[in-house]
């Protein structure tokens, strides 16, 4: 996850629901090259799952990749609610 305010938010959340009994899972793709991982730097021990192929570029093959891990994750968890942000 890049560096920003959204990371810090989904860090305070996947962190903070559990604790009202709601269960999440993070799942994040790469970052760009040129960024910073907001993971490494200041969450290094988040659970979080990790997606290949999931970033901001538009990249065929990658894209494939990760359509098709989520569709798997989608199929093992059956979430109630699934919560995007690109």
């Amino acid at each position: 996850m890049n560096v920003g305010g959204p990371a810090w938010q989904v860090s305070v959340l996947t962190r903070g629901l559990p604790r009202h009994g709601i269960e999440n899972i993070l799942i994040s793709g790469e970052v760009e090259a040129g960024e910073a991982d907001y993971l490494e730097l200041q969450d290094s021990n988040l659970p979080v799952v990790r997606l290949a192929g999931l970033g901001r570029s538009v990249r065929l093959l990658g894209d494939l990749t990760a359509f098709v891990s989520l569709i798997r994750l989608m199929r093992a968890e059956r979430p109630d609610i699934v919560h995007t942000h690109t």
